[in-house]
């Protein structure tokens, strides 16, 4: 019996600062804890090599997964493709803040083998930024900001995961999303505890 292709789950779990909000595993980035973690992370995935299990989706997940260099995620890549039977259509997909990259880094991760883009905007209202931890939205004033402008020149395909406590998705959001250029918009409820 032929068995199923699985989707595979790649955990990135460093970020600029951790958000009050969160409750992923992820923390401040630390080079030394990086180098480790990318190591165990191969190591892991060569543990795989005699498994014979299909693959035909990746998510790179965190964290936040673009602040790991394009080699580095080539390198994991890289791995999986030497250690899965990987289809090739396969979609590597990849979380994004768009304040942690450039032209430069998202050319490198095109080039790693990253064709989709899930650009996190847990929010376009400020005061609902503020509330969890963030702050005002930056986009606008971040390098990352061209990046929302250009990512049809580097990859076909891009969803934007909203935060929301709406029970319904206001008209704003889906106007700043379609200002973006997104093509799918996904919301996530969160789970928000009092400190």
């Amino acid at each position: 019996m032929e068995t199923k292709p699985i989707g595979l789950y790649v955990h990135i779990p460093f970020c600029v600062r951790k958000c009050n909000y969160c409750d992923f595993a992820s923390e401040a980035l630390s080079v030394s804890k990086r180098e480790k973690y990318i190591d165990s992370l191969l190591s892991e995935i060569e543990s795989y090599k005699d498994e014979n299990i299909s693959v035909d989706t990746v998510f790179f997940g965190g964290g936040t997964p673009t602040l790991m260099e394009p080699s580095l995620i080539k390198s994991i890549i890289t791995a999986l493709k030497n250690n899965f039977d990987i289809a090739e259509d396969v979609e590597i997909s990849m979380e994004c803040n768009p304040a942690t990259v450039d032209r430069k880094k998202l050319l490198g991760y095109k080039k790693a083998g990253v064709n989709r883009l899930s650009i996190g905007a847990q929010s376009f209202d400020d005061t609902v930024l503020e509330k969890i931890g963030i702050g005002p939205l930056q986009m606008i004033n971040t390098p990352g900001a061209v990046v929302l402008g250009m990512v049809y020149d580097f990859l076909p395909y891009m969803v934007l995961p909203i935060f929301t406590t709406m029970s319904k998705l206001d008209k704003k959001y889906i106007e700043a999303a379609h200002d973006l250029g997104c093509n799918s918009l996904q919301t996530l409820g969160r789970v928000i505890l009092p400190l």
